[in-house]
């Protein structure tokens, strides 16, 4: 069913994004999504660290947490921390195709948001 979605959506942005507008607004709306569940993703890691109850930071006690790993997964908005570091994954080299395209300045700003995404994924992944 997975792979059926997957090609449906596929198919369906093809499809609805016609113009140069609607690309940007996809990807605007891809960047700011990416940001709230990663600064949410980093509120998990501080708040277990610092010994925050799940109640709070929405770790799933007993599957992530740092008492059970060692090191805290965090999983933001997703089930499981490899799900979470996939969706970063596709955010990651399109946010680092647009900032090192040739005859653009570079931003910090921008570059440090993909150091951030560097880290939220060695967090996800074990």
């Amino acid at each position: 069913f997975y792979t059926v979605f997957v090609v449906v959506v596929f198919w369906l942005v093809g499809q609805l994004v016609d113009s140069k507008d609607k690309l940007k607004a996809v990807i605007r709306t891809l960047f700011i999504s990416a940001t709230l569940v990663s600064l949410f993703g980093i509120f998990q890691f501080i708040g277990d660290e610092i010994g925050l109850p799940a109640s709070i930071t929405m770790i799933r006690m007993g599957w992530y947490d740092k008492g059970v790993t060692g090191i805290t997964r965090l999983h933001s908005t997703a089930l499981e921390p490899l799900y979470f570091a996939n969706y970063l994954t596709v955010v990651f080299p399109l946010l680092a195709s647009m900032l090192i395209r040739p005859g653009r300045r570079k931003d910090n700003a921008g570059f440090s948001y993909a150091q951030l995404l560097g880290w939220l994924l060695r967090r996800a992944w074990p």
